[in-house]
């Protein structure tokens, strides 16, 4: 990581991650040691936001709000923002992205603006969600890959990393999804 990107700030927004949660923090300990992780918490009905906590990261605990992915990522995004990265990543806590392939988005900022990594290169490679879940992602990777010209392997995986500016440029501010679609409207 070079010096423009040591100020990296890494947000997991959680629902219930209690069983993946240190797991996937140990890993990017490990592979990102020195950036600031901070937890964007959907009201957890577990430990997640303790186990967050106790590690470290910074939490923003949604109480009295709205539950819904989108709703925690716009958040995330402007508190992340708020502490003056150079770079963002984001990365779900569910273990379903490699913390070890995390330097690899990073790097990618070198030339690039966003970089999106791809839930079947790492590890595995597997996609162990529901079989509607794994139809949706087909079919908005069409979509996106046909209709907007996106060659992605993965367009609506969610880790990504982000320059501060680029994310700046897109204004989490007025990003409307409320659920996982906010991986597309980003």
């Amino acid at each position: 990581m070079t010096n423009r990107y040591m100020n990296l700030v890494i947000l997991l927004c959680t629902l219930n991650e209690e069983s993946s949660l240190p797991g996937v923090l140990s890993g990017l300990a490990q592979y990102l040691p020195g950036a600031r992780i901070l937890v964007v918490d959907d009201d957890s009905e577990d430990r997640t936001a303790e186990i967050a906590a106790a590690a470290g990261a910074e939490v923003v605990v949604r109480k009295g709000v709205p539950r819904g992915r989108g709703l925690s990522g716009r958040e995330g995004y402007l508190k992340a923002l708020d502490m003056n990265p150079g770079a963002i990543l984001e990365m779900d806590a569910d273990g379903s992205h490699d913390p070890a392939e995390a330097p690899k988005l990073i790097a990618a900022l070198e030339t690039a603006d966003i970089a999106v990594g791809s839930r079947w290169a790492a590890a595995g490679g597997g996609d162990d969600r529901g079989c509607l879940r794994r139809m949706i992602s087909r079919l908005a990777k069409t979509f996106l890959r046909s209709t907007l010209g996106i060659p992605l392997s993965d367009p609506t995986s969610g880790f990504r990393a982000f320059r501060a500016d680029a994310l700046e440029k897109i204004d989490p501010a007025i990003l409307t999804a409320e659920g996982p679609e906010i991986v597309e409207e980003i």
